[in-house]
């Protein structure tokens, strides 16, 4: 396809950019934390009103993560989609999935389901630590783990449902632990 070769490519970020920088003079003022504020009520009106954090405007660079008891299949982008897409498509694509499967875990549904990954869920090498001093060093200001995605898996300490890392997989709240080495470098 021909818009997607490296020089199309770079044309057209090009214009979105000059695009975007046209309009960001248009953009109305936001209202930041420091400024007077209603509190918040747990509303959608509420939630439209809040201010955006003057750190997440003024960050660069930000750090998304995606990590959960899916990433231990190995399925990735372009493996019939993402890996945290795999809950789903392990059920919705058996003639795909369930070899994959069989061959990493030796069973398949209804033997073997997602439930039962979770235990293969260990992250025993991560180093919060480590992880927090490389998003430094690479320039980003802020980190957003994802605490609970649509696996309704939390990677958090939940009093809210049982399927969590404190008390399954792992065995630590991932989250809590990440959001301690981060503040530690002075991370958001």
């Amino acid at each position: 396809m021909e818009y997607c070769k490296p020089k199309h490519w770079l044309k057209y970020t090009a214009v979105v950019l000059a695009f975007g920088t046209a309009l960001s003079g248009c953009a109305p003022q936001k209202k930041y934390f420091n400024e007077p504020q209603k509190p918040y009520d747990g509303s959608w009106e509420s939630l439209q009103e809040m201010p955006v954090p003057k750190w997440f405007d003024d960050g660069k660079i930000g750090i998304f993560i995606h990590w959960g008891p899916y990433s231990v299949v190995g399925a990735k982008k372009g493996d019939r989609g993402y890996a945290e897409h795999f809950p789903r498509l392990m059920y919705d694509e058996p003639d795909y999935y369930y070899p994959l499967l069989e061959q990493r875990f030796g069973a398949h549904p209804p033997e073997f389901g997602y439930k039962d990954i979770i235990d293969h869920f260990k992250a025993e090498n991560w180093d919060p630590d480590q992880w927090a001093s490389l998003f430094k060093d690479v320039g980003a200001t802020y980190v957003v783990f994802t605490a609970e995605h649509h696996d309704g898996w939390a990677n958090w300490d939940s009093d809210l449902t049982p399927w969590n890392a404190m008390d399954k997989g792992p065995n630590r709240d991932l989250v809590g632990d990440l959001g301690k080495a981060l503040r530690k470098q002075g991370l958001k």
